[in-house]
């Protein structure tokens, strides 16, 4: 093998290496996407095991303290809990975003009587 084909071949080795990293972490950053989209979670146990779940996992990465409190007496419709999901997203993006806070927090009225959400 001549010194050429030698560095040629070395060049190969490093870009194909450099590709299979690029490669693995677009795939962990899909992942990582789409269980942001939609958590099994949400399905599997419902909206308040996800959204602590989220929150906790939104606290690590942003740095901001988030309590969360939600005691929910049963599961609810899924497109409400998806739709309540997304809004708790949406919330603690804006959060992070806009507001220059370090701690959030997320309430569930306890009585049936109130309708909204803190």
């Amino acid at each position: 093998m001549t010194q050429l084909e030698t560095a040629n071949g070395a060049k190969f080795s490093e870009a194909l290496s450099e590709c299979r990293q690029l490669l693995d972490r677009c795939t962990n950053e899909t992942r990582t996407l789409s269980q942001l989209l939609h958590p099994p979670l949400l399905d599997e146990a419902g909206f308040g095991s996800a959204a602590k779940i989220y929150v906790k996992e939104f606290a690590r990465r942003s740095g901001i303290e988030v309590d969360i409190s939600l005691d929910l007496p049963h599961r609810l419709p899924a497109d409400t809990e998806i739709l309540l999901f997304r809004v708790l997203q949406e919330s603690l993006t804006n959060i992070h975003r806009h507001s220059g806070s370090s701690s959030a927090n997320i309430r569930r009225p306890s009585t049936e009587k109130q309708s909204a959400w803190r």
